[in-house]
């Protein structure tokens, strides 16, 4: 707030929430569509279906967990950014970040949202703040893209993938540590980067165990290609958290193996969003219930005895 104004969240024009549900729609269909296409046989589904049920225990733990560590590393890259305006805790942002997750499915991204309407409430991070926080971290994701594009290119020309993959890290780690001494807030984006650019390698783990799930194995190379690939689909604003879109993006990129690869993807996001997003949300709208109650208290105190 400034000079003593309200700080209201700009509401969205009709033409926007209309956008939204179109989008919403899209998305439904187009994951409909993925469906679809490999129940009619797009791919040799029974063929998959075996090699699923063959699968190594590790592989399927790995499509399930590594979406949690998506989360954990992407609240952290939240939390750094939004400490510029306020002290929030890792497991706060974490419960804020899990509840997004799940309701931006959702037309109108209500889990972005609420976020932004929380940190208002309890931090006091005002929605302009909150705006630029946003902006950063897409920014980064970009940086994160671009650096996962430069090493998949590196590796078409020869030479030790893990390295190529490794060099942004220690770049970008001895970055933030620089930067951090000349000023926190370029430390701060400076990490943020490092952790987006980390996601990124989170994201080739899970396309690289899914493939392997559905019998159709990537090499090292391909997997930094489809990670790529699935990074700027999220980014296109058509469906929440690239419903569908992400889907598709996998498939063309690869063969009719991706789509089912990517849906077995998307399965185990959603079993693991699905309780993080309930338990971040019933903890988030009980954390609010209580600070305007405390207001209320503190607005409104006893009256005095005569």
């Amino acid at each position: 707030m400034t000079g003593g104004q309200p700080d209201p969240l700009p509401k969205a024009s009709k033409a926007r929430r209309l956008r939204a549900i179109i989008g919403f729609i899209i998305g439904i269909a187009l994951f409909g569509g993925a469906i679809w296409s490999i129940a009619a046989g797009d791919h040799d589904f029974k063929a998959s279906l075996d090699a699923a049920r063959n699968a190594p225990w590790w592989i399927v733990a790995i499509v399930i967990v590594l979406p949690i560590a998506n989360w954990l590393v992407v609240s952290e890259s939240f939390r750094a950014l939004n400490g510029r305006y306020a002290k929030v805790g890792r497991a706060e942002m974490a419960g804020l970040i899990g509840s997004a997750w799940l309701l931006n499915y959702l037309p109108m991204k209500p889990g972005l949202l609420g976020r932004l309407a929380y940190h208002k409430q309890i931090n006091g991070i005002r929605y302009q703040d909150s705006a630029r926080v946003l902006g950063f971290g897409v920014s980064m994701t970009g940086v994160s893209i671009g650096l996962l594009v430069a090493v998949a290119a590196l590796m078409r020309t020869g030479g030790p993938g893990l390295v190529w993959c490794a060099l942004p890290i220690v770049g970008l780690g001895a970055g933030a540590f620089i930067t951090r001494k000349h000023g926190p807030w370029r430390g701060r984006v400076v990490y943020t980067a490092l952790l987006r650019y980390i996601d990124s390698m989170i994201w080739i783990g899970r396309y690289a165990a899914s493939f392997a799930l559905v019998g159709s194995p990537l090499s090292f190379e391909n997997a930094v290609a489809v990670a790529a690939v699935s990074q700027i689909a999220l980014l296109i604003p058509i469906s929440g958290n690239g419903l569908g879109v992400r889907e598709w993006g996998v498939r063309l990129a690869t063969s009719p193996a991706g789509l089912l690869a990517d849906v077995v993807n998307r399965a185990a996001e959603m079993a693991v969003a699905l309780p993080i997003g309930i338990i971040g949300t019933l903890w988030s709208v009980r954390r609010l219930r209580a600070h305007k109650a405390g207001q209320t208290v503190a607005a409104d105190p006893e009256p005095s005895v005569a």
